[in-house]
């Protein structure tokens, strides 16, 4: 969603926007209700239309679609709206009175033709629809490429009532070998797939238990876990459909924003989740669960706020040394083993850091890649393939980048985010 001051149409960040606009009352008194003068935009493709104050019947097909995504809503499903555990009424129209930043102010017109206002974050419209039953799934497998990688493990869970009230899970046989870079995150062996379940029998019972009308909760499931799974199906001859995904990665933006990171690994340490045996399944699949729980709980109060990385201290403002004058330079870094995973996007590729990865020194960023068959820099050159910006980063090898990129050369600017998703450090 985007912002602008009330009566502009030049686009800006939601804080810039409500100081350029202002409030009504203009001189609110401390806690007492304030309207920010800011208008909710949508954008498609070159097309941008002002969404506040607007029934959504009477938008554009597009933008009334794409606005419903940007809440979290069905596209094609009847809305409804919960009263209670057992009360409901369909939505026949909503419209957004009043905008915050992440939040908005809903007019919901129902059925029976009263009209409530609802204060919500665009993910908690969602709950509207909450099913009483889904199922938090997890994937291990072979590389980070959904197009390439083979599945080794598979779990889930089936949750009532956020309840979980039963369990799946089975390794599975694959057919090349298991790349030591997989290996050492996951920690499963070709040796302890030797008599798994092979990939279809395996995909048959997993589509079994969550059926094909399942909500399916898990974390980058979006943009990893279901392409791969429905990629591997339809290699299998068998239909995946289900009723809806949830990704704890967005639904963790929306509780707990300014974040450096939203990995797994990130959240863990931060909500007190413990880590040991992550990268299974099933434990992934409980410790996605209770993220998704404890983000729902946060905008469902409406105090969504920052929270602070565990790994945060604060810094001297004293500082006559820093680290990067000892570091090692990037050609001082070599592979500490012989083999590679080829399919790895790392392989072959060559990486600059500007910042630091959040939980990972530098001399483990700048070894990962080597271990991946990589090749790190110290600076961004023509040979630049990646640069990965951190906790801290400058501009400078940014705008070289940049530079670099508009004058063809393959270059890609990435966060730590997807970075630590190529390593498998998620």
């Amino acid at each position: 969603m985007l912002y602008s001051a009330r009566g502009s149409a030049e686009m800006v960040d939601w804080v810039t926007a409500a100081k350029r606009g202002g409030v009504d009352p203009e001189n609110p008194k401390p806690g007492s209700p304030r309207t920010y003068k800011v208008s909710a935009w949508i954008e498609i493709g070159d097309e941008l239309a002002e969404v506040s104050g607007i029934w959504a019947s009477g938008l554009s097909d597009p933008i009334r679609k794409a606005l419903l995504k940007e809440l979290g809503l069905p596209v094609k499903k009847q809305l409804v709206y919960r009263f209670g555990n057992d009360c409901v009424a369909n939505v026949a129209d909503f419209r957004i009175q009043a905008v915050w930043d992440g939040w908005c102010l809903l007019e919901l017109l129902l059925s029976d033709g009263t009209r409530p206002s609802l204060p919500i974050h665009s993910m908690y419209l969602a709950e509207m629809n909450k099913a009483q039953t889904y199922y938090v799934f997890d994937l291990e497998t072979t590389g980070t490429n959904p197009q390439t990688a083979e599945i080794c493990e598979i779990a889930a869970i089936k949750v009532s009532n956020d309840k979980v009230v039963d369990e799946f899970e089975t390794l599975v046989y694959i057919d090349g070998q298991m790349p030591l870079g997989a290996e050492r995150v996951n920690h499963i062996s070709k040796d302890m797939l030797a008599d798994a379940t092979h990939m279809r029998h395996a995909m048959h019972n997993f589509l079994t238990f969550i059926g094909d009308d399942a909500v399916l909760v898990g974390h980058n499931i979006k943009s990893f876990d279901l392409p791969l799974i429905e990629r591997v199906a339809a290699l299998c001859g068998l239909k995946f459909t289900y009723r809806q995904s949830i990704d704890t990665l967005d639904v963790s933006k929306k509780a707990w924003p300014g974040r450096k990171s939203y990995s797994m690994e990130s959240l863990r340490p931060t909500l007190d989740i413990g880590a040991e045996g992550a990268h299974r399944a099933l434990k992934d699949c409980k410790d996605e669960l209770e993220v998704y729980l404890k983000a729902r709980a946060v905008i469902a109060s409406g105090k969504v706020r920052p929270i602070a990385e565990a790994e945060e201290q604060p810094r001297p403002r004293r500082a006559s040394f820093t680290s990067k004058w000892s570091r090692k330079k990037a050609k001082e870094f070599v592979a500490n083993v012989k083999e590679f995973d080829e399919e790895n996007p790392l392989f072959e590729k060559c990486v600059v850091f500007s910042g630091e990865v959040e939980g990972h020194d530098y001399e483990s960023c700048m070894q990962i890649v080597c271990d991946l068959g990589g090749t790190p820099q110290d600076n961004v050159t023509r040979k630049t393939n990646f640069l990965v910006r951190g906790e801290g980063c400058g501009e400078g090898k940014t705008r070289k980048a940049e530079e670099l990129k508009s004058k063809g050369f393959s270059v890609q600017i990435i966060g730590q985010e997807e970075f630590c998703r190529m390593v498998g450090w998620e």
